[in-house]
């Protein structure tokens, strides 16, 4: 299986979060997303945004100051 990368790298709050919302809501069951921030605020507002979702978040590390972000979907888009 594929896993795509989003690059929110550079984005600034509120938009990281709000670009990962809108990726999500397009995803379909078992794909996978690797989600790669700059914005140090991208720590708290990703997580919670995939936590308000139909998304996993499996899981997270920083690397050079890239945080990056490892989500599944665990739901059909009628869920």
């Amino acid at each position: 299986m594929t896993i795509l990368c989003l690059d929110l790298k550079s984005l600034k709050c509120p938009l990281p979060a709000l670009h990962t919302q809108k990726y999500i809501s397009k995803m379909n069951f078992g794909e996978e997303v690797m989600i790669e921030a700059t914005d140090p605020l991208s720590q708290i507002d990703i997580p919670h945004t995939i936590a308000q979702s139909k998304a996993q978040l499996i899981s997270t590390s920083e690397k050079n100051g890239i945080f990056i972000f490892h989500v599944k979907c665990n739901k059909t888009l009628g869920q």
